[in-house]
């Protein structure tokens, strides 16, 4: 295959991946990579991408980190992890957690998440409670000190379960 066929192959490749999702410049880069397309032509393509706004990490990871409080519940930290994972840039991720979840809205989101799980705990003891809560918000990303006070907070006038 001569090399305007094979940067034609890695384009459309990139089409399709970017036809189910938005997805991150680094992501496109491993996958055409990985799929056997050489290297210097990923490059030719994912900036092709990127100038026609195809492709764009910002707005990636502000999709990503909505997707991840408004539909699984994701923190700060657990949002931070999985861009970081995914090869976006820690000033992208950064710019985007501090406009999309403010430490006020982190405790908010934290405090319904704890309270919802509370309520499926109402067998526990006190005890149980506070760890199983404490280990789910650290789960979701919630900073510890946040994760270990709400825990205790709805864990203090905790009922002891019926014997």
């Amino acid at each position: 295959m001569d090399r305007p066929d094979q940067l034609r192959a890695a384009r459309e490749a990139a089409v399709r991946l970017l036809k189910h999702r938005l997805r991150g410049t680094a992501e496109i880069r491993h996958r055409l990579t990985a799929a056997g397309h050489d290297p210097d032509l990923v490059d030719e393509v994912v900036a092709a991408l990127e100038q026609a706004g195809l492709l764009d990490d910002q707005a990636f990871a502000t999709a990503y980190v909505r997707d991840g409080l408004n539909l699984r519940g994701r923190l700060r930290r657990r949002l931070a992890d999985g861009l970081r994972d995914l090869g976006v840039a820690d000033e992208v991720v950064e710019r985007v957690l501090d406009r999309e979840l403010p430490a006020e809205r982190e405790e908010e989101l934290a405090r319904r998440l704890a309270t919802t799980r509370a309520d499926r705990l109402r067998g526990s003891t006190a005890d149980q409670a506070r760890r199983k809560l404490t280990d789910y918000l650290l789960r979701q990303g919630a900073p510890p000190a946040l994760a270990r006070s709400l825990a205790g907070e709805l864990t203090r006038d905790w009922p002891q379960p019926a014997r």
